[in-house]
């Protein structure tokens, strides 16, 4: 099929069509639709096709050289082989097309954009690149000018970068959280073990409050044994220990309060009460 490219074929509807080998050389093909058709070694060059739709066409073994493709679109096109040498591709859009072996020499290819494309083995040589943005394309084995390179390697770089400052804070942060726990549990014991003897100790006094003495002795005894560096605690159990007259076990709790805040004032508290329930005795 070989259409006369003398005329304005600009907006044509070629979506779905079988179009392999079909020639519109020098044609004029501004904001056409070619989306889904079959282009196997279609010829358009020196074509016009700016602003055209070309995804998802299969493209392999086509020709564009000299081909002028300003703001068009080959997302998931599949372009391999495809000789694209001595064309202008403004601000094109190659997103997931397919590359493979295909040829850019000698072409401008300006703000173009390749995110996920693959060009594997395909050669860029002199190829002027403006902004051109890759992505996260596989070019694996790609012949790309220094300037293209350059710039996927800054790229990556800077990502890289960014990846190992991101996990070093990570680890200070892991660190710091660990020495702070460290630190935490040395000092008050397991958060566990603190959390469950206050409970015990809370649930004393509310025992105490209610006049069930030997019920609260219990939670207190509980609660030094989950945290027996805990001095309020002894004080609380020397004071229920004395409202049932077992002074002796009151004097031990009450010295080993002592002995642990010798400066509190609650001392001369528990020395009166002790002294007035032995006088009452």
């Amino acid at each position: 099929m070989n259409p006369d490219v003398s005329v304005d074929l600009s907006g044509g509807d070629f979506s779905n069509m079988e179009l392999d080998e079909i020639n519109f050389e020098g044609a004029l093909l501004v904001k056409s639709n070619f989306s889904g058709a079959s282009l196997i070694g279609a010829n358009f060059s020196r074509a016009n096709i700016s602003s055209s739709n070309f995804s998802s066409i299969d493209g392999r073994l086509a020709y564009f050289d000299g081909a002028t493709a300003s703001y068009s679109t080959f997302t998931k096109a599949n372009l391999s082989r495809a000789k694209l040498r001595m064309g202008y591709f403004d601000r094109v859009n190659f997103t997931d097309a397919k590359l493979d072996r295909a040829i850019f020499r000698n072409s401008v290819v300006k703000e173009s954009i390749f995110t996920r494309a693959s060009a594997k083995k395909s050669q860029f040589t002199n190829v002027d690149i403006n902004e051109g943005y890759i992505g996260r394309n596989d070019l694996k084995g790609a012949l790309l000018p220094k300037r293209f390179r350059s710039r996927r390697s800054s790229r990556e770089l800077i990502k890289m970068i960014f990846s190992i400052f991101n996990i070093i804070i990570l680890i200070a942060i892991f660190l710091v959280a660990q020495k702070m726990y460290s630190k935490t549990t040395k000092k008050y014991g397991s958060v566990g073990r603190v959390i469950g003897s206050y409970k015990s100790y809370s649930t004393g006094n509310y025992y105490m409050r209610c006049g069930k003495i030997k019920k609260a002795i219990e939670k207190y005894k509980l609660a030094i044994k989950q945290k027996p560096d805990e001095p309020i605690y002894y004080y609380r159990l020397a004071f229920a220990y004395g409202e049932c007259d077992e002074y002796e076990k009151a004097d031990y709790c009450y010295k080993k309060f002592v002995s642990m805040k010798p400066d509190n004032r609650k001392i001369q508290e528990i020395q009166m009460m002790l002294q007035g329930k032995k006088k009452k005795k």
